[in-house]
């Protein structure tokens, strides 16, 4: 019975030394994922700055088209949708 109890404190000393090995790991694991996350975070951060900015850039420009279509381009658009308006409509009546 004496020679079993060095044989279970040996296997547990390995087990042990196993736990440790593996804690060691899934730390190190753990510390690289967490560096990765916050680089991850901080390019979502960066893109929605970017996409912010866009949005901004994209307002500005069709505030600055609208302005540079004149009242005679305007009334021509309105024009073709309201033929076009029609022809669907004509189009639904046949149909209906």
């Amino acid at each position: 019975m004496e020679a079993e109890i060095p044989v279970s404190v040996q296997e547990l000393a390995t087990r042990v030394r196993a736990l440790m090995l593996n804690y060691e790991r899934l730390r190190a694991e753990n510390e690289e994922m967490r560096r990765s996350l916050e680089a991850s975070r901080l390019t979502i951060e960066e893109d929605k700055a970017l996409i912010k900015q866009l949005k901004s850039q994209i307002s500005s420009q069709r505030l600055a088209q609208s302005i540079a279509l004149g009242d005679a381009e305007i009334k021509q658009a309105e024009a073709r949708l309201n033929r076009m308006i029609r022809e669907v409509d004509k189009c639904i009546a046949l149909m209906g």
